[in-house]
């Protein structure tokens, strides 16, 4: 189990509120569903699936569209973007990590 807050590097009220404003499919039901849960540690199948939710459709279509937006506006949307790739790549670190020590401890 690991920490939401040091693998994603953003805060379960923060996540939360990201989901439910932003997310409105069956996606955003097991997010939050997820997020459900008492205390911060989830395991990196569940962190995966809330990586995907830092940045949002609307982020992607200002970072796509930046001259149609604000630079305040283009500069966030960015930065989501750049988080979740952070936040994926962590998670993929802490997976390899994981499958190496199995192989190399034969658990």
């Amino acid at each position: 189990m690991y920490d939401l807050e040091n693998v994603l590097r953003i805060s379960k009220q923060s996540l939360k509120n990201k989901i439910a404003n932003n997310f409105y499919d069956e996606h955003r039901d097991r997010g939050l569903s997820i997020l459900a849960r008492r205390g911060r540690l989830y395991s990196l199948d569940d962190l995966e699936y809330l990586a995907g939710f830092i940045a949002s459709s609307h982020d992607q279509c200002v970072c796509d569209n930046s001259d149609e937006f604000t630079p305040v506006e283009v500069y966030q949307s960015r930065r989501n973007d750049h988080l979740m790739d952070k936040a994926f790549d962590r998670v993929a670190n802490l997976k390899a990590l994981e499958r190496k020590a199995m192989s190399t401890y034969g658990v």
